[in-house]
């Protein structure tokens, strides 16, 4: 039991790590595209600030309460999951 447990937990941090590493480089393509340049230093000031909270939640969330890591990225199901439309009501 012990091997599995391990295991999940090893899924959910990668699932997690790769999901905020996305998200940063997201936002940073935003950023510089949206200026249109590269050279832009509130963006990067912008990322650098938000590399390191991100970094300082995954050591916490990571270190101290991985049930809640495990918790928040579970796929819910059911009367309690938010489900989204595939398209937008008006169409």
């Amino acid at each position: 039991m012990q091997g599995r447990e391990s295991k999940d937990q090893s899924s959910l941090r990668t699932r997690y790590l790769l999901r905020e590493i996305l998200s940063l480089f997201g936002m940073g393509v935003a950023l510089v595209w949206s200026s249109g340049r590269i050279d832009w230093w509130q963006a990067w000031t912008a990322l650098a600030v938000m590399t390191v909270w991100t970094a300082a939640t995954a050591v916490i969330v990571l270190h101290y309460n991985p049930g809640l890591l495990a918790e928040r990225m579970e796929r819910r199901e059911g009367e309690n999951a938010v489900t989204w439309p595939l398209s937008p009501p008006w169409a």
